[in-house]
């Protein structure tokens, strides 16, 4: 396993690099708060990075909401598990008591 993550890595890296060389032009880059030349790999790198982070800040919210709804379900099921507890003591009790 060890020798397939050494391998990939190099293959990830020598595909890094013939990307960046391929993709040297300079492009014109016009951003919110910068505006200047870059290359182009540079440029396609660091789109895919912030669409990466605003995907993973995205799920991540979500992952948060559904916990709560996870936590509030759970909660709810526990108060309704000691109701039925306590219906079901107060039935045998009453049908004892007959």
């Amino acid at each position: 396993m060890r020798i397939f993550s050494i391998v990939f890595s190099i293959f990830v890296v020598v595909i890094g690099v013939v990307f960046a060389v391929k993709n040297s032009v300079g492009v014109n880059v016009d951003f919110v708060v910068y505006q200047g030349s870059a290359p182009l790999s540079l440029a396609l790198i660091l789109a895919f990075a912030l669409g990466a982070l605003f995907g993973v800040i995205v799920c991540f919210i979500v992952i948060l909401k559904l916990k709560r709804t996870i936590y509030k379900m759970e909660k709810t099921h526990q108060l309704e598990l000691k109701e039925n507890a306590l219906t079901k003591s107060k039935f045998n009790t009453h049908q004892e008591a007959d």
